[in-house]
């Protein structure tokens, strides 16, 4: 009943700790999880303020080139260069098509300070806005020149007119590049346009592929007006590979980052800056079906708050300079994996982790983690039945150091629990072998004791009856009867024989008894003095009945022991080292096939501080590769199932590490083996 209640006891403890550790891990993996989310917002927001610094500039030239061609109207001055760079623009006139351009540079200009300015339609002719106009496209050239040496990802600056033409910079020649009316229907032009564009207010266009260096391009773009009167459209068109290096820059260890305009177009991804052909996508195509319509709501939100899709987080942040979002998108699992595998703890925890990680699985991602966690359960009870299964070749990588971990632990396990059952069998042997001394001592003791009472009763007896055959020496005749009957001469002779014989016997078992719980000191812990001689003795009274083969075959044992002190030592540890080495000789014995098998034990004294023992049988013999091995744990040449392999090693610890000792060996095929131990008659 108190065991019961122990036991019961026992194991709620378990349970109440396993409960504790679970929530602490739980409670851990929340705040490590926290702690990211936190991170990765930090991260976001940090690169939302970079890029905004990184346009910012663009933003800034585009509102300067607005306003000072605003300004120019209401200035009304024209300067000399606007109008040497007027009178330089020449018309040409193809197919009945009339087009100007300024093709002609007049000094001290060079391509490097103006743009080529070019049109549809002749310059004669034409009302005084038209003409001041012009004038105003070539005044915003400083802007222009100024803002293409800042901008280090700007392309191209222009100023596109309703009148049908453009004033493009950086200069190139009017059979490279000349307006089209098309311009005059592109997106560029129709967000300026008062009627989509009332506010007058700066805008970016949607991204497009340049067809000069077929990079990712974007345009920055602002109305003209005169007054009340729209002219035209001022616009910077820059390339967004900046904005893919501060993407580079934000150190993403999990999922995706994404710039994306209000249209849902990708300018910008962390995970395809470097690729050589960009294309343009749509963040819609990289979000699963089921989950856009969540999405598109939730980057409507708030900023930088930790939104959960499913098995996936979304966090965004809208830019100030632009009708931009920067967008993070991952799943979960891609956050929790790392942070569970720097949370285990050892092999306890180990499994703990593995319990939760299945539970948080199983609410968060079911499928994709269910197949890498199965077949880690698999390696773990694989590994448990004493195997060495391959880690998966095809294992995610944030896996692999969990199925190392377990192959470290199993192995060195397996070491221990090998070690522990050599050591608990000797144990136990030694336990057992004292059970069986101490219920064979008390009826020898009895029958011996009663021995010498059985002896002197006999004798009274017998004389008794010699003294009835000479005070009556005529029997009656079924006394006579009876003597005939059991032999009374043959009794008389044979009684005191007998009981000589019993007496013998108890003596031997008495023997036996005492060799017996000699060898049971196995489980003594402390060092004590003992006689080497008697340990020696009462481990070949345990392996006495292996010492014959059949009727005719016996090992035989030779003693030549030396007078030695009482050593301090651990007695049933040595004893443990005896019984290892001398059953080895009997294996080794057994398959000789020499007629005379024997083993031969010595002891000597080496000095006044060391003793010597040696051990040696006419056995088959070890070759040189063997000898070196024989120390190792888990080395043997027994058959599968006959030997663990830790015998010797387990000696060697004993009387190396134990007893401060030396352990040899010496042998030679065909001749035999023999160990010699050597240990301090006082070890420290």
């Amino acid at each position: 009943m108190i065991f019961s209640r122990y036991n019961f006891i026992i194991r709620l403890t378990i349970v109440i700790f396993a409960i504790v550790v679970s929530i602490l891990f739980y409670w851990q993996l929340q705040s490590q999880y926290s702690y990211e989310t936190n991170l990765i917002r930090e991260r976001v927001r940090e690169a939302a303020i970079r890029i905004n610094e990184s346009i910012k500039t663009t933003t800034d030239y585009v509102e300067q080139m607005q306003v000072r061609a605003n300004s120019f109207y209401e200035i009304g001055q024209i300067g000399i260069a606007e109008s040497l760079l007027f009178d330089n623009l020449k018309e040409t006139k193809e197919q009945d098509k009339i087009t100007y351009h300024l093709d002609n540079i007049p000094l001290p200009y060079t391509d490097r300070l103006i743009g080529n300015l070019t049109g549809l339609g002749t310059l004669r002719d034409r009302d005084s806005d038209f003409y001041r106009e012009i004038e105003m496209a070539f005044s915003l050239n400083p802007l222009f020149q100024t803002a293409l040496k800042v901008i280090p990802n700007d392309l191209r600056a222009y100023y596109l007119s309703r009148e049908q033409f453009i004033n493009r910079f950086p200069w190139v020649s009017s059979k490279i590049f000349h307006f089209q009316k098309d311009l005059l229907y592109s997106e560029l032009f129709e967000r300026s346009l008062p009627a989509n564009n009332r506010d007058r207010e700066q805008f970016w266009t949607t991204a497009y592929l340049d067809p000069d260096n077929g990079k990712i391009s974007v345009t920055c773009a602002a109305p003209v007006y005169e007054e009340n009167q729209f002219r035209g459209t001022i616009a910077l068109d820059v390339t967004l590979n900046e904005l893919s290096k501060i993407l580079e820059k934000s150190k993403f260890k999990q999922g995706q980052l994404f710039l994306i305009n209000n249209g849902g177009q990708v300018l910008a991804a962390l995970e395809n800056s470097h690729q050589n052909t960009p294309e343009i996508e749509s963040i819609w195509n990289l979000i699963p079906n089921n989950l856009r319509e969540r999405v598109y709501k939730l980057i409507q939100g708030e900023n930088l708050k930790n939104q959960k899709v499913g098995q996936y987080l979304l966090m965004h942040s809208d830019l100030e300079r632009a009708p931009w979002s920067l967008v993070f998108f991952a799943k979960q699992i891609d956050i929790l994996i790392p942070i569970l595998l720097q949370l285990g703890l050892g092999w306890g925890l180990l499994l703990i982790g593995l319990t939760l990680m299945l539970a948080i699985a199983n609410q968060i991602i079911a499928g994709e983690f269910i197949i890498p966690a199965s077949q880690l359960v698999q390696h773990i009870e694989t590994s448990s039945q004493k195997k060495s299964p391959e880690i998966p070749k095809n294992i995610a990588r944030d896996w692999l150091p969990w199925f190392e971990t377990i192959s470290r632990i199993f192995q060195e396990n397996q070491q221990m629990t090998a070690e522990l059952v050599q050591k608990e069998k000797m144990s136990s042997l030694g336990q057992l072998v004292a059970g069986i001394a101490h219920e064979i001592n008390n009826p020898i003791n009895f029958i011996y004791g009663n021995l010498n009472y059985v002896k002197n009763y006999a004798k009274d007896l017998l004389d008794c009856i010699a003294l009835y055959k000479r005070e009556y020496p005529q029997p009656t005749s079924k006394i006579q009867e009876q003597h005939q009957e059991i032999d009374l001469e043959f009794l008389e002779d044979d009684l005191p024989k007998l009981i000589e014989s019993m007496e013998v016997g108890a003596n031997r078992i008495r023997e036996i008894v005492l060799s017996l719980r000699n060898f049971s000191r196995l489980d003594e812990s402390d060092k004590k003095q003992v006689n080497i001689h008697q340990g020696i003795e009462s481990t070949l009274t345990v392996l006495e009945n292996r010492f014959f083969f059949s009727d005719t075959c016996r090992i035989g044992i030779r003693r030549n022991y030396g007078e030695l002190p009482l050593i301090e030592c651990y007695a049933g540890q040595l004893n443990q080292v005896f019984f290892n080495i001398i059953g080895n000789a009997i294996d080794a014995l057994q398959e000789s096939a020499k007629d005379l098998k024997y083993i031969s034990i010595e002891t000597l004294l080496k000095n006044e501080q060391w003793i010597a023992i040696k051990i040696a049988d006419n056995g088959i013999g070890m070759n040189e590769e063997v000898q070196h091995h024989i120390f190792d744990p888990f080395f043997t040449t027994k058959p599968v199932g006959q030997g663990t392999g830790l015998g010797l090693s387990t000696s060697y610890k004993i009387i190396v590490d134990r007893h401060q000792g030396k352990l040899k060996c010496n042998s030679v095929v065909g001749e035999g083996t023999e160990f010699i131990i050597e240990i301090p008659i006082i070890s420290d």
